[in-house]
């Protein structure tokens, strides 16, 4: 008798982006912000800010395997839906941040001060109905809500005042 394994279902939506919490273990109580893209439910990819001396802070993307093995992420806020346009705007948005860092017209004194700002910018293109720093808030009581404190998987819920769908 042969044994299948049963893929768990996918934790998040497909072209769907979240706001995602990292726990730092090594400081309890802080988090690190990602902006995690979900392509199938299961596959996508990572944004998040690594500071890269001298010329500081940058956007950089990862690809993600398993959405469910998120280790250390505390909490994921869905914030839009995306379509081809939605992506789009996305990737517009990602490259043109990262350019204006580069640049020098854009600095971040730390990785959370850099992409509450990308979230605000967002925010600008309609790509999310909040400011970034409403978000990150969000996300930190969250976090921390018993109902989400420590869930593994960690949980995902709709940011507030709503999720924007983009063609």
């Amino acid at each position: 008798m042969k044994t299948y394994r049963v893929p768990n279902p996918p934790l998040f939506l497909p072209n769907t982006m979240y706001l995602n919490l990292k726990k730092w273990p090594a400081a309890p109580g802080t988090f690190e912000v990602n902006i995690c893209i979900s392509e199938n439910g299961y596959d996508g990819w990572f944004t998040y800010a690594v500071n890269k001396p001298p010329t500081g802070f940058a956007l950089f993307e990862t690809r993600s395997h398993d959405d469910r093995n998120t280790g250390t992420s505390a909490i994921f806020i869905r914030l839009t839906e995306l379509g081809t346009t939605g992506r789009n705007i996305y990737k517009d948005a990602y490259l043109s941040f990262n350019n204006r860092l580069s640049n020098g017209i854009l600095a971040a004194a730390s990785d959370m001060a850099m992409m509450t700002a990308f979230l605000d910018y967002l925010n600008s293109l309609g790509m999310t109905l909040a400011s970034g720093a409403a978000l990150v808030q969000q996300a930190k009581t969250q976090a921390l809500a018993p109902q989400h404190y420590n869930a593994t998987p960690a949980n995902v819920v709709d940011a507030k005042p709503g999720v924007v769908v983009l063609a």
